[in-house]
């Protein structure tokens, strides 16, 4: 009898010590790190967002513009490659490896771009029909009539997730940091743009407040595929 119940013993032990290597494999799995972007994360950064944002952002999708890793974006890629490394954060998983990036930077309130200048400089026509939206927005949002006592604000330029990620509080944790950074400068906005209606619905979700609403129909440049409806321009307001 005593022989049995010592059997019975090493063989619970052995099943809690498999389901705890278990259960630490598993939290091994889903941890990450968040840390600034450093200029020697620049290409690595650049593969990323080809991947997981150019080939699916719904008016990027919608032109064709950017179609698979392989595909020349010139336009976008100078345009991100400027930003960064700025302001801007990545999360990491165990091994090392990108699972999100959030592109960042301190922007003038009132918009002071040259767009017609911009567009002169541009190669592919495509994105210039990306700047004539970015264009209208600016307009239409009107920043530095809706807050006339702020110069700069904390802006959100391209925010990205690896899909085997996403839900599991990779993004909240990068806006979290760059909420962190905005208060520490002493910024009272950040700000956030939405062309799909899951980043809509992110953005709200933290916190952020719609300032422009546009469809995409009223303006009639680019018409995303459902359920991608709205332009939108979100702001969070700090104390």
């Amino acid at each position: 009898m005593k022989y049995i119940e010592e059997n019975v013993l090493v063989r619970y032990q052995s099943l809690f010590q498999h389901f705890s290597n278990t259960v630490i494999a598993k939290q091994q799995r889903m941890a990450f790190a968040v840390r600034r972007v450093a200029k020697s994360d620049t290409n690595n950064v650049m593969a990323f967002l080809k991947r997981t944002f150019f080939m699916h952002e719904p008016l990027y999708k919608k032109i064709g513009y950017c179609k698979s890793e392989n595909d020349d974006c010139t336009d976008l890629d100078r345009y991100c490659r400027y930003c960064l490394p700025g302001k801007s954060y990545m999360a990491e998983d165990a091994s090392g490896n990108i699972i999100g990036v959030l592109i960042s930077s301190i922007s003038s309130v009132k918009d002071s771009m040259d767009y017609r200048l911009v567009k002169s400089l541009c190669v592919d026509p495509n994105f210039k029909v990306i700047l004539d939206m970015v264009d209208v927005r600016e307009k239409g949002a009107q920043l530095g009539v809706k807050y006339p006592n702020e110069k700069k604000l904390f802006e959100i330029i391209f925010a990205a997730t690896d899909d085997n990620w996403l839900n599991r509080g990779v993004m909240k944790k990068l806006m979290e940091e760059a909420e962190k950074k905005a208060r520490e400068k002493g910024l009272r906005l950040m700000r956030i743009d939405t062309t799909s209606a899951y980043s809509a619905k992110a953005a709200e979700k933290m916190g952020f407040k719609c300032i422009y609403k546009r469809a995409y129909r009223d303006i009639n440049l680019i018409i995303p595929d459902p359920p991608h409806e709205y332009d939108q321009v979100y702001i969070k307001e700090f104390n």
